[in-house]
């Protein structure tokens, strides 16, 4: 299973995530969480993540079996309090999550960041830094 696929499911499971940023409909509902990139006519709030790195742990007899990846989350709202509570979702569903395959996620840090050129009245933005440890 890919990464994206891994936190995707993860923060679309998650009730407190999903009841902040809502869905769009275009005939199947979808939630607005989106692997690198928004579509253009995404509405706020949403959440965009990306790897940003993959760590392997090779040894001398063989390839890696468990890799560690950088994962960044970002939350985007048009109050500063909604930007937060969204970021607060998501280290709820995501900090220390485990399963058969994912042996650990765990926060590594948050910056916050405001956005005036993407939008007319600005964008507030929570930025998190995960770090998951996955079984291959």
């Amino acid at each position: 299973m890919s990464i994206d696929k891994i936190i995707y499911d993860i923060l679309i499971s998650d009730a407190a995530v999903t009841g902040l940023v809502g869905s769009v409909t275009s005939g199947v509902a979808s939630y607005k969480v989106f692997p690198s990139q928004a579509p253009q006519t995404t509405q706020f709030p949403f959440i965009v993540f990306e790897v940003v790195s993959t760590m392997p742990t090779n040894t001398k007899s063989g390839a890696s079996e468990m890799d560690f990846y950088r994962v960044q989350v970002t939350s985007l709202s048009k109050t500063n309090p909604n930007a937060n509570a969204i970021a607060e979702a998501v280290r709820g569903a995501l900090d220390y999550y485990k399963d058969s395959q994912v042996q650990n996620i765990s926060f590594q840090n948050q910056n916050s960041g405001f956005d005036n050129i993407s939008s007319q009245d600005g964008v507030y933005l929570k930025y998190q830094d995960y770090l998951l440890t996955l079984t291959r």
